[in-house]
C-alpha cells in the first residue's frame, strides 16, 4: 500500500505541475477552441 501511496504522491505532483504550467497555456487555447468547435 506505501508502495502506492508514493506512486500516487509523485503523480499529484508531477500531475498539479503540468496542469499549472499547461494549464496557463491550455487555458486561453481551450477557451478559444471549445467555442470554435462549437461556432462550427
Amino acid at each position: 500500500m506505501q508502495g502506492a501511496n508514493f506512486k500516487f504522491s509523485h503523480l499529484d505532483d508531477v500531475s498539479f505541475r503540468d496542469s499549472r504550467m499547461v494549464g496557463n497555456n491550455f487555458s486561453g487555447a481551450e477557451i478559444t477552441h471549445k467555442p470554435n468547435s462549437k461556432n462550427s
